[in-house]
């Protein structure tokens, strides 16, 4: 996964991180596999490392259960965070943020990446869905919409009401190594179980 600098030899941990969140949340390895390429290099080059972006595809998908909708949300969500006002001074959409009570700069300055701003967003989004008032989700449907853009508003919206478990997915897939291997050697110690069962039974014909 070039966008995230993995060598050759290190693609081992793709494998691992993807095979051990597979294995915990309800996503699978191909839906995971087959669209994180559609987004890894525009989130990459603004900070998010592969395990962030593992932990927004699961929240994502775990709720649309579409995992290319999902992608192309972060992609367009990823895009649109990083544009910058007039001055290219602060983002783009920092005072609707703002207007919410967060920033999208980080305490060193740097603006924070499509993870880092998510996650500080869904406990904000979540309450005013839940007790807010007409203004407030108002102004809250036109952030959402300069953020994901019309057609992405929805994935956005699952991603932010699943975000704890983007949270959990993101420790899953650092905790990873080795959940491959580990993974093959049960299947190969089954194999090797019915192998003998087989050979038992013919034994006894």
């Amino acid at each position: 996964m070039k966008a995230f600098n993995f060598t050759a030899s290190e693609s081992i941990q793709i494998i691992d991180k993807i095979n051990e969140v597979s294995n915990n949340y309800a996503v699978s390895s191909g839906q995971l596999s087959q669209n994180i390429g559609k987004v890894a290099s525009a989130v990459a080059s603004s900070g998010v490392t592969y395990d962030e972006l593992l932990g927004l595809m699961t929240a994502g998908i775990e709720v649309n259960r579409n995992a290319s909708k999902t992608a192309n949300s972060i992609k367009s969500v990823s895009t649109r965070l990083k544009r910058m006002d007039a001055d290219g001074e602060l983002p783009k959409l920092e005072k609707q943020f703002n207007e919410f009570g967060m920033s999208m700069v980080r305490a060193d300055g740097y603006t924070k990446n499509v993870f880092e701003t998510l996650r500080d967003f869904a406990p904000i989004y979540n309450e005013i869905v839940a007790e807010g008032t007409p203004e407030q989700m108002n102004k809250m449907n036109k952030l959402l919409e300069n953020i994901a853009g019309v057609y992405n508003i929805s994935a956005l919206q699952d991603i932010l009401k699943n975000f704890d478990t983007a949270n959990e997915a993101v420790i899953t897939s650092l905790n990873a190594q080795g959940s491959a291997m580990q993974e093959n050697a049960k299947y190969m110690q089954s194999l090797e179980a019915r192998v003998n069962l087989l050979s038992s039974a013919y034994a006894q014909l």
